[in-house]
């Protein structure tokens, strides 16, 4: 009796994940975006590791301070690093600002795409005084157009699947 439960569970978790699969590769062409990106590099130590997956909402392409979102970069790179700051333009358009969790600075100009020329600077929002000095430095940012949407997240903390370790042992 409890084998027969346990079988049901499992087959119940299986057409779940494949369901998912599904619509997340549905969902894909659809937006004609990335929904699922695999984790590569160490930039967003310990919080992301190489080879782990994270869920992307393309529909959110207006993150707030201290989201992980995904970008593309200016050589064609999908780039994931957290919302550090936030600068308002005086012709309403906002830059923002990334930086990777494990990274001592701010992206500089060659991930950051230079796109912040023209920008007459209203206001800026930083996540926390730590960043300030290098974003009133080089006030540079992100348009919304190179965000390709925020990574899942549930109370602040990132959805992610583990992902394996090519190292064994």
């Amino acid at each position: 009796m409890r084998k027969e439960l346990l079988y049901k569970v499992v087959d119940g978790v299986v057409i779940a994940l494949v369901i998912a699969l599904l619509l997340i590769n549905i969902s894909g062409y659809i937006f004609h975006k990335p929904i699922v990106a695999v984790v590569k590099g160490i930039s967003m130590e310990p919080l992301l590791h190489t080879g782990d997956i994270v869920i992307i909402n393309p529909l959110d392409e207006r993150p707030k301070l201290g989201q992980v979102i995904v970008y593309v970069n200016d050589v064609g790179e999908y780039v994931i690093h957290r919302v550090v700051a936030i600068i308002d333009c005086s012709n309403g358009q906002k830059l923002y600002v990334t930086k990777g969790d494990n990274d001592p600075i701010i992206d500089p100009e060659d991930i950051a795409v230079m796109k912040s020329v023209g920008c007459r600077v209203r206001s800026v929002h930083v996540l926390n005084k730590d960043v300030a000095q290098q974003v009133y430095e080089c006030l540079r940012g992100l348009p919304r157009s190179d965000i390709v949407g925020v990574v899942l997240q549930v109370h602040d903390a990132v959805v992610k699947i583990f992902g394996l370790s090519p190292c064994i042992g």
